[in-house]
């Protein structure tokens, strides 16, 4: 029987690489080491209580908004407390863009990054050849594919993905990238931003209103009638030849500029909790050569986790793997927004969407709309 308990989310990206590198280091490093790793489901991934998981598990593949309330829970360990200052260094500099700092809260490193995500664009390239890469263009297309084309546009607009979406066309429409919520950000550019959502919403496939990331690509992959998303957190397994019906590729968000800002950063860390006080040492070394770059490259990535490591993004095989999806994005992730991770946090992400995707149902009044989530941050 596993001495240790980790839960990860339900889908390959989030539990494949992870249940590959465990059997590995078990075999390899320390016969001893056996780790359950348990599955959730992608909503509760962001928004189930931190203090609730860390009861029953040991590891915890966590979402950075919520680390603030990992934090003050006092059921989770400083990483920085228990790792030496030099490894946790090497990690940082292989941490692909603002990753790393995504989980320090206070003074402290609450979890390490394993994994690395960030809103993209995703389409089929049997048919869509050249994406947009800027707005205008996305709303270029939208109108065709109503007018002339057999495939439609689609978002996937469950709360936190259209409140995420949101976000991303605002920090990219807005010079603040680094704003840590709306009380930074101009009065005009919120209704901006709402304005350009609710144009594309008029040109939409209709599952856009009910799915998430994973589900609107299911969907994609399996049909010819979405043919272009240009806002969603990427899966690259969905870039491997036979990991669905058809292939999916992903390249950066449409811009404003020549650059992707504000692409609102995804992915994942790996948490520890108090429960596992009496194994800190063994889980250390099993973390260090977890987010080693050659586990990462040989064992993580190639067995369909999705890498935090720089190196692993550069790498010639695992972009063959992946029909360059890595590296057709590498600049969505490096310039993207950081949500906050402030106590309560994943709560407000979820109320903003829900007032988002209600106002691009119903067409409501933009002004209001944006009055009402400056004051969800308040």
């Amino acid at each position: 029987m596993c001495e240790l308990r980790g839960i990860t989310w339900d889908d390959p990206r989030g539990y494949s690489g992870l249940e590959a590198a465990s059997h590995k280091y078990s075999i390899e490093v320390d016969s001893e080491f056996c780790i359950k790793w348990e599955k959730q489901s992608l909503y509760d991934f962001t928004m189930r209580p931190p203090e609730e998981l860390a009861e029953k598990y040991d590891l915890i593949v966590i979402d950075y908004p919520s680390i603030g309330d990992a934090a003050i829970s006092g059921k989770y360990m400083p990483i920085d407390l228990l790792m030496d200052e030099k490894t946790l260094e090497e990690i940082k500099a292989q941490s692909l863009g603002d990753s790393f700092n995504s989980y320090k809260y206070g003074n402290h490193i609450w979890a390490l990054p394993i994994d690395v995500s960030a809103q993209f664009s995703a389409f089929r390239p049997d048919i869509l050849s050249d994406p947009p890469r800027s707005l205008k263009g996305l709303l270029e297309l939208a109108r065709r594919t109503e007018r002339e084309l057999s495939y439609k546009v689609a978002i996937p607009l469950k709360p936190l993905h259209a409140h995420s979406t949101f976000l991303s066309i605002l920090f990219n429409i807005s010079s603040e990238t680094s704003a840590s919520d709306f009380r930074k950000i101009g009065n005009e550019l919120l209704p901006k931003a709402l304005e350009i959502l609710l144009d594309i919403s008029e040109f939409l496939h209709p599952k856009s209103y009910n799915t998430d990331a994973i589900e609107i690509l299911d969907e994609m992959s399996e049909s010819n009638e979405i043919g272009y998303i240009p806002y969603v957190y990427g899966y690259f397994n969905y870039s491997k030849i036979g990991y669905r019906k058809k292939l999916i590729m992903f390249k950066d968000i449409p811009t404003t500029s020549y650059i992707p800002t504000g692409a609102t950063l995804g992915g994942a860390g790996i948490a520890i909790s108090r429960r596992a006080i009496n194994n800190v040492e063994r889980i250390v070394k099993f973390l260090k050569w977890l987010l080693s770059k050659e586990i990462q490259i040989k064992v993580y990535s190639k067995h369909g986790g999705q890498s935090y490591n720089v190196n692993a993004w550069l790498d010639k095989n695992v972009n063959l793997e992946h029909s360059n999806s890595y590296l057709n994005t590498i600049s969505s992730v490096i310039f993207s927004y950081v949500r906050p991770n402030k106590p309560g946090y994943t709560k407000i992400h979820e109320r903003s969407g829900k007032v988002i995707l209600e106002f691009m149902k119903n067409n409501e009044n933009i002004n209001v709309i944006a009055r009402e989530l400056r004051d969800l941050y308040i």
